[in-house]
């Protein structure tokens, strides 16, 4: 068989034959390796004449192919047990199950009457102006590095800042306006008062337990497939297999495997 005066070998045609009865037995041959084999070919030889075997540009795309399937393989062999994504989602509940978060700026004084003067002095200032005026007056010297800034709060109080932990109705107030905003009025805390602006927010994320467990397990093979790679990669000495990309292939894809 010739392709545009370009004999295609025996063996190849052969193969092409098998990969149709393999994958397309629905098909008359003829109609398959016209449908699916000759454009391939076409490529094939379009390729060897723009492409060396060599080059640069084509090792480029044989390593992507492979490095792509490769991955795409050590994720499938790395299935986790049901007792490994129990121990997973126990492991990061926080990731999986948590309730919706708001960005605080604060700044602590003694009275009201020193909040409510921040606030009006405040009502437009920009971040670079707060983190100032926080660090001139705030009392919270846990948050003044940081110029006020205390992360994400949740509902309890805790934050995403390590070993911070902040009154609970610092989030009640802040959850009164939108992103962006300040609470209109000092917010108690103790014997003190707090300027609060809220600068952004994130939802809560509550997964059922099908949706966890699927999480989990893709969290669990990813994590599994990384660390195969880091050791092939390791491992010496590195040997170059070109049929390895015939057995990385895709299943969905079978009729274009070489």
């Amino acid at each position: 068989m010739s392709l545009a005066g370009t004999s295609i070998p025996a063996a190849a045609l052969e193969a092409a034959v098998l990969r149709c009865q393999r994958d397309a037995p629905e098909l008359e041959l003829r109609v398959c390796i016209e449908r699916h084999q000759v454009p391939r070919w076409r490529l094939d030889r379009e390729a060897d004449r723009l492409f060396a075997a060599d080059s640069d540009t084509r090792r480029a795309v044989e390593a992507n192919v492979l490095s792509a399937r490769l991955f795409d393989s050590l994720l499938d062999s790395g299935t986790p047990s049901e007792a490994a994504i129990s121990t997973y989602l126990a492991e990061h509940t926080a990731e999986w199950q948590r309730p919706e978060r708001v960005r605080v700026f604060r700044i602590l004084v003694s009275t009201r009457e020193e909040a409510e003067a921040l606030l009006q002095k405040l009502s437009h200032a920009t971040i670079a102006e707060f983190r100032t005026e926080a660090r001139a007056h705030s009392l919270d010297k846990t948050s003044h590095e940081r110029g006020g800034d205390l992360g994400f709060v949740a509902p309890d109080g805790t934050t995403d800042v390590p070993a911070l932990r902040v009154d609970p109705a610092l989030f009640e107030a802040a959850s009164t306006v939108a992103d962006g905003a300040f609470v209109a009025r000092p917010v108690p805390e103790g014997d003190r008062f707090a300027v609060v602006w809220r600068r952004g927010s994130l939802p809560a994320r509550h997964l059922s337990e099908a949706d966890a467990r699927a999480w989990a397990s893709a969290e669990l093979r990813e994590s599994h497939a990384a660390r195969e790679l880091e050791r092939l990669l390791a491992a010496q000495p590195v040997e170059r297999h070109p049929d390895l990309l015939a057995r990385f292939r895709r299943d969905e894809c079978r009729l274009f495997a070489r």
